[in-house]
Order: structure tokens, then C-alpha cells, then sequence
């Protein structure tokens, strides 16, 4: 999004408007105790013509290239990802075995369920399920779902087709033999700033500021609809009311039932509804300041077993190790939750203690002398894709295209 905001910058006159003191969202970084930490783990990377060159072309001798490694941890073992036939042979065990013996038992089951069944695939659990088998899902997807976004049987199967785009186990088969299809499923390697990820941020809010377009540490507070266009909007920045009239156009990137509150006169009542209908869970960030100078060989892994609290751990040096200060090394933890859930309510003692329990049971930290342990919240952060959502969604974005200067864009 900030991408295309600066090419339009080039032929129009544009106005930025951020609420922080720093630019970015959730695409930023922040200094502690003389190291940069993101926000989670973020690379960039894209298969639009023209993206990386332009990532390269602001960042310059900024921009690292790296390697990307990403691993499962499943059954007490670290299996390469995406899934390869040759490292899952090397991961057996007597566990891994009778899981597989199990997965596959079930998996012959559906198929000859799905003989004489011809249930619709409606939720994300039946997608998995028809594709792997409940003993596949209940491996690979079922806990993950439950994680990050809640009750698998709640969430529409777009989400579990987007996530995983393979239809099921033969596809998987197929695809991992194939080299044709490697480079359609992931990249090798990915660009990264030299300094943390916020630098490419802070790159093109420099590039704004320059040119008096940005806004920092400022809120909308109204947007007028008048005659099916944006009349105005209200701002406030530092006590202050900032009034911008007639604009060509207004590109929001903030939550869509956020933005849907801000309109006068008020939407329809349907609308309105639609609107509360979207939901979004929060992140946990848990940073781990270890004296040790590398901990994993991923960039990141992904945990899917609900007995572990995190989603998934990366190493900020194995993004750039000039983020961190020599001989020692830094892990992220990510814990999505509901807002409301016991999770997200619990206390920063107790949570950053079970994350160092799980972490040592997983054999990720042994004897290492942890320095520090600091954690924070983020609000908005994975939207939930509920059964309902599209519908929802569908009629909220129906009245945004009616305003025709008005347009909602990024992940929300």
C-alpha cells in the first residue's frame, strides 16, 4: 500500500495521515536496550512485477538478500516447510510412525466416506478433513486453527484454501515431487533492511515528510458524505481540529468497521451491523534476550500442537545480525488470542513463564542465560474469517464502492 501511495505521489498531491509517532503499523521497528526488534517477523517480498525492484532501488546497499528457512514443529521434531517427502521420511520416529499409520487409517476411512457422502465443504475443518483426513487435520490444521483464529468449525474453508493451497494429500504428493511447482508455493530468498523492518518504513515517511505530506501522531475524527462523495474530513493532531475539504480521493487502511464509524450521517442500520460482524483477534509479542549468539537455523518455525501457547518463534539475527549486539541473540514468541479471552488477560509474569516452560520443552532454549524478557500487545492484528465473514464484509464494501471517492484497501 505505502508502495503505490508514493507512485501516486509522483503525478498527485497526497496527504498522509499516521497516528503514531512512527510510521509503519504493524510494519515496524523499535529499539531496546540497543537492539532492533520488529514487530513479528516480516520480509519482503513480491511476485508483482516492478515491487522488489523498487524495495531495492530505496533501500540500496540497506538491503540484505536472505535465505528463507521456515520448519513445523511437530511431534517433538523440527520438520522442514513447506513439507518435502525426503525430509519427513528423515523425521521418523515411534511417534512420528504411529501417527502416520493413524493418519493414514483415517484417511483411507474418508475417502471411502466420501464415496457415498457428498457433504458440502462450508467450514475450514470440512475442507481439511475431505483433503487429509480427520487424522491429517487433526495433526496439521485443527490446533493451529484454534490459535489463531478460534473455533475451526466457525471459520470459512476460503481461509483454510488460502492458507494452504494444496486440495489434499495426493495433491501434496504431487506438488512436493514436482519441481515445476517449488517456486509457485515459496520463495527462496527474501529481501530484509539491514537495520530492522521499520527502516524501509522510515525510508518512505522520509520521502513524504520531505514534501510536507505526512501527518503524524494524528486521528481521524469524521468523514462527511455528501451526494455520495467524501465533503470532508476531520482530523485531530495534538489537541488541534485539521479540516481537509474535497478530497479526489481517500484511501483508508484502517480496520473497516473503524472506518464504517467514522461516517456521517451514519450508514444504514444493515451496514452498521455488517460492520460489528468483523472481527480481529490481538497478537502477543514475548522477545527472549538470550547470551548466546544463534539459537535457531530458521528464519522461522511454526508450532500447530495446541501445547505449545505460541504460533510460531523467529531469531532477529536471522534476519540481520546487525539488529543485535554481538554473542547474543533475541527470540520472538507470537501468541494470538481474543481480546477478551483468559490469554489475553493473563499477566506478563505468568505468560513470559510459560513461554520460557514451552520453549525449553521443545528444546528450543536448554541451559541458555536469558539477560531479559519483554512482552507487548497488539490490538487488530489477524482478522477472523467466520463463517459469516464474507457476507458481512460483502455488504460493508458494497457501501464503501458507493461513495465513489472513498477506498478501503490492505489486510483489513
Amino acid at each position: 500500500t505505502a508502495v503505490e501511495i508514493l507512485k501516486l505521489a509522483n503525478n498527485k498531491s497526497i496527504l498522509v495521515v499516521e497516528k503514531e509517532k512512527q510510521v509503519g503499523g504493524l510494519c515496524k521497528s523499535f529499539n531496546h536496550n540497543g537492539c532492533t526488534l520488529d514487530l513479528g517477523p516480516h520480509k519482503l517480498y513480491s511476485q508483482l512485477p516492478g515491487i522488489m525492484g523498487y524495495f531495492k532501488q530505496n533501500l540500496g546497499k540497506e538491503c540484505l538478500i536472505v535465505k528463507k528457512k521456515n520448519s513445523l514443529f511437530l511431534l517433538n521434531k523440527k520438520i522442514q516447510f513447506p513439507l518435502k517427502i525426503s525430509n519427513l521420511i528423515k523425521s521418523i520416529s515411534p511417534k512420528t510412525v504411529f501417527a502416520g499409520v493413524n493418519v493414514g487409517f483415517l484417511f483411507g476411512l474418508q475417502i471411502l466416506k466420501g464415496i457415498v457422502s457428498r457433504k458440502k465443504v462450508n467450514s475450514y475443518e470440512d475442507y481439511f478433513i475431505k483433503g487429509f483426513g480427520r487424522g491429517g487435520y487433526n495433526l496439521l490444521f485443527r490446533d493451529y486453527a484454534w490459535k489463531v483464529w478460534g473455533n475451526p468449525k466457525e471459520l470459512t474453508w476460503e481461509l483454510a484454501k488460502k492458507r494452504v493451497p494444496i486440495a489434499g494429500f495426493f495433491d501434496f504428493v504431487k506438488k512436493t515431487l514436482s519441481k515445476k511447482n517449488k517456486a509457485k508455493i515459496s520463495a527462496d530468498f527474501f529481501y530484509y533492511p539491514r537495520d530492522g523492518i521499520g527502516e524501509f518504513c522510515e525510508v518512505l515517511g522520509n520521502k513524504l515528510q520531505k514534501n510536507r505530506s505526512l501527518l503524524k501522531e494524528t486521528l481521524p475524527k469524521e468523514i462527511r458524505i455528501k451526494n455520495n462523495k467524501v465533503d470532508f474530513i476531520l482530523l485531530k493532531q495534538k489537541g488541534k481540529t485539521v479540516k481537509i475539504k474535497s478530497p479526489e480521493y481517500l484511501i483508508s487502511t484502517i480496520p473497516v468497521n473503524e472506518l464504517i464509524s467514522l461516517i456521517t450521517p451514519l450508514p444504514p442500520k444493515d451496514v452498521v451491523e455488517a460492520s460489528k460482524g468483523l472481527k480481529s483477534n490481538s497478537l502477543i509479542l514475548v522477545h527472549i534476550f538470550v547470551k548466546k549468539e544463534k539459537i535457531l537455523d530458521d528464519n522461522w518455525i511454526f508450532f500447530p500442537e495446541k501445547e505449545y501457547v505460541f504460533n510460531r518463534i523467529s531469531e532477529q539475527s536471522g534476519f540481520s545480525k546487525f539488529t543485535v549486539k554481538p554473542g547474543s541473540s533475541i527470540l520472538c514468541a507470537e501468541i494470538t488470542c481474543n481480546k477478551n479471552s483468559s490469554l489475553c488477560k493473563m499477566s506478563k509474569t505468568h505468560l513470559e513463564k510459560r513461554v520460557l516452560g514451552d520453549l525449553k520443552k521443545a528444546g528450543i532454549l536448554k541451559n541458555d542465560a536469558i539477560e531479559e524478557v519483554i512482552s507487548q500487545r497488539l490490538d487488530n492484528v489477524y482478522p477472523v474469517y467466520n463463517l459469516n465473514y464474507r457476507e458481512n464484509l460483502n455488504k460493508v464494501l458494497e457501501y464503501i464502492d458507493s461513495i465513489e471517492n472513498l477506498l478501503s484497501v490492505g489486510r483489513y
